[in-house]
């Protein structure tokens, strides 16, 4: 492009164009830039301790309450299954609140009581219906 050839208004619209551009391209890294920054300070940041999370009880039966110790996140997922295909609990809360661990037919799944389950608890710092911000996880069993 030769731009000895171009009008004042062509030059004009040339120069904008690009000012544009650039303009886009930064917006675009900002917002990128503060997403990955707000992401990482709910992961505990460079140097922080990274989050964790642990189950307060040692023989937890159900009907039994649960508690966990956190470091970050402000959600908790647990879920129960019986065998890998029968979910019997599941429900996420705050963290700081106890989990009362009463079995159902969670989804149509049959629950029976003779059996115990494997339980997974998921630390998140959010939880909405499009996504959800994922920072440790744990496991234990519920007797019968």
């Amino acid at each position: 492009m030769n731009l000895s050839k171009l009008s004042l208004s062509q030059i004009v619209n040339l120069s904008l164009a690009v000012f544009l551009l650039l303009g886009i391209a930064a917006t675009t890294y900002t917002v990128n830039n503060l997403r990955d920054t707000e992401a990482e300070a709910a992961r505990g940041g460079k140097n922080a301790t990274p989050a964790s999370i642990k189950v307060d009880q040692t023989d937890v039966h159900f009907g039994d309450s649960v508690t966990f110790t956190t470091s970050g996140g402000k959600y908790i997922h647990v879920i129960c299954y019986q065998t890998l295909a029968s979910i019997v609990y599941g429900t996420t809360q705050p963290i700081g609140t106890s989990f009362l661990l009463t079995p159902s037919n969670v989804y149509g799944n049959p629950y029976n009581p003779e059996w115990g389950a494997d339980c997974y608890a998921y630390l998140y710092s959010r939880v909405n219906s499009r996504s959800s911000d994922f920072l440790a996880f744990t496991a234990f069993s519920v007797a019968r």
